[in-house]
């Protein structure tokens, strides 16, 4: 009395990610369609599994960002200050986790103008910079972009300054240089200008002194012509005081 039953066969369709553990213990880290593990079906025969796996991998990425003040990030945290370390998991295109780490750098800027005499520096350090002219509705001055400016006269000046992701303005400082306008009176003549040294004084004659940018007294002399090839690069204020104590102001450039 033969009863005869049948083995069977079957496939086990798998999709991981990274790695998988299959029935027979073994873990996989690639794509596997041959690996068998026998079992014994409902008939108390041979069920021999064939194993069709297919694996895909999780991935990682840096999310460089540079940021004024403070950042908020995909993890919907505000950072305010440099980091390396934070993370968040998101799904890749195959469905894996993708790994990202921030790498933030926060900048800060206040800035501000400090005044010594009639020159004007801009804080901080390190930034870009653009003189602006406050009684010319904030008006860039043409070639000032250094962190150090010396009006030619009087006024209020402000600085623009870009540091990092940071840009912003400060407030006006307020120049004045005293005394040493240049005269509308057209008898003084100063040449030649540019000078390097020896300076011709024409127009008008009396006591001649000669004062830097900041207002401080270079030289005196009762002279028509004056060396002043001693002094620094920059601009001189002329003032020739006539014997009718009248006052004449000119402007040269000293190379």
């Amino acid at each position: 009395d033969l009863i005869i039953a049948n083995s069977s066969t079957s496939t086990d369709a798998q999709n991981a990610c990274d790695s998988y553990t299959w029935i027979d213990s073994i873990t996989y880290t690639v794509n596997n369609n041959s690996a068998t593990h026998t079992l014994a079906n409902a008939a108390g025969c041979d069920s021999v599994v064939t194993l069709d796996l297919i694996i895909a991998s999780s991935s990682t990425s840096t999310d460089a960002q540079n940021a004024c003040d403070s950042y908020t990030w995909i993890d919907s945290i505000t950072y305010t200050a440099n980091n390396n370390s934070a993370t968040h998991t998101l799904a890749n295109a195959a469905g894996c986790d993708s790994v990202v780490t921030l790498d933030l750098s926060v900048d800060n800027l206040t800035p501000s103008i400090t005044l010594n005499g009639n020159n004007l520096t801009m804080q901080p350090a390190g930034g870009t910079y653009q003189w602006l002219d406050c009684d010319n509705s904030y008006a860039p001055i043409a070639g000032e972009t250094n962190q150090y400016f010396t009006p030619t006269a009087s006024g209020n000046y402000a600085g623009a300054i870009t540091l990092g992701a940071c840009i912003d303005t400060t407030d006006c400082e307020s120049v004045t240089i005293a005394g040493l306008q240049e005269s509308k009176k057209s008898e003084l003549h100063l040449y030649p200008n540019p000078t390097t040294g020896i300076l011709t004084i024409e127009g008008v004659q009396g006591t001649v002194s000669i004062y830097d940018i900041y207002g401080r007294l270079v030289l005196s002399a009762k002279a028509n012509t004056v060396d002043i090839s001693n002094a620094d690069m920059g601009i001189y204020f002329i003032r020739v005081l006539d014997e009718q104590g009248n006052v004449y102001v000119g402007k040269v450039l000293k190379e």
